[in-house]
């Protein structure tokens, strides 16, 4: 089941910066907001996170050509990407979930 996706093209992912095109085997931080849709998982669950370079037709398609967003790129444009996540002491990747607390914690301010 989709909870909730999130969209973050690596060219644009320094909004205030301008496009910046990416360097092959250079790592970059990249953070996706996905916002809050206050679900409650059991304890046990496991959680499934897709990475990929498109979500055409959902999203406008991305060429992987470095050309900007919606750019007029034909079929010799298209180019293979390859993902790749870091976990290493000198780069962690995480998933921030934040946690309710228990009702026997919880205050009651009325």
């Amino acid at each position: 089941m989709l909870l909730m996706e999130g969209v973050v093209r690596a060219m644009y992912r320094a909004v205030d910066d301008g496009p910046q095109h990416l360097i092959p085997d250079q790592v970059y931080e990249v953070v996706i907001h996905l916002g809050d849709i206050h679900h409650v998982f059991p304890a046990g669950s496991r959680l499934e996170v897709d990475i990929t370079s498109s979500n055409f037709p959902r999203r406008a398609r991305n060429t992987n050509s470095g050309n900007e967003m919606l750019a007029n790129d034909t079929e010799a444009d298209i180019c293979i990407a390859t993902n790749v996540i870091h976990h290493s002491p000198d780069y962690s990747s995480f998933i921030v979930l934040p946690c309710r607390p228990h009702r026997s914690e919880r205050h009651d301010y009325s």
